[in-house]
């Protein structure tokens, strides 16, 4: 028997595409011991407001070289600025009451996480739930060992972890 495995790095609200390639997964394996990359996806987004575009950021504290999964956020306070974001820009939306009370509630839950990865987890894996999309999801290290990852080449890495 053959199974998908979607090896991917987490992101902060990420786009539908993203849930489509969840949906068509057996097993999620998130690949967070990476070096942490700013200015990307991985604790920002963007949504579309009366006014354009704006980006939803969750301020991290950022060192060279830190995996995903050792960024931290640097401030508190992010969340309910986030949520005031998206209640400005579609709270005239259609099924806005249906919807915002559970992704707010799990908005505000992935924010008392201590790690960014953490973070992104918590927030995929309600998402996913209120989408119906029920999958096993994995961080790589809880796969392979951290220091067995780091010593591969990125595409060993991909191969060994979905074994």
């Amino acid at each position: 028997m053959t199974k998908t495995v979607v090896v991917i790095q987490s992101n902060y609200i990420p786009w539908r595409g993203y849930f489509d390639m969840l949906r068509l997964a057996d097993e999620v394996i998130f690949l967070e011991s990476v070096q942490y990359t700013r200015q990307d996806w991985r604790n920002r987004n963007r949504i579309k407001t009366p006014n354009g575009l704006i980006w939803l950021t969750i301020p991290v504290e950022a060192r060279f070289g830190q995996a995903i999964d050792e960024t931290r956020p640097a401030q508190a306070g992010w969340v309910e600025n986030h949520i005031a974001s998206i209640t400005h820009a579609y709270r005239r939306a259609a099924h806005f009451d249906r919807v915002a009370p559970w992704i707010f509630s799990a908005m505000r839950e992935a924010g008392q996480a201590a790690i960014l990865s953490q973070i992104n987890a918590i927030l995929l894996q309600k998402i996913c739930s209120g989408l119906g999309i029920e999958r096993m999801m994995h961080r790589c290290v809880d796969v392979i060992e951290r220091s067995a990852l780091a010593a591969m080449n990125p595409s060993e890495r991909v191969v060994e972890l979905v074994l």
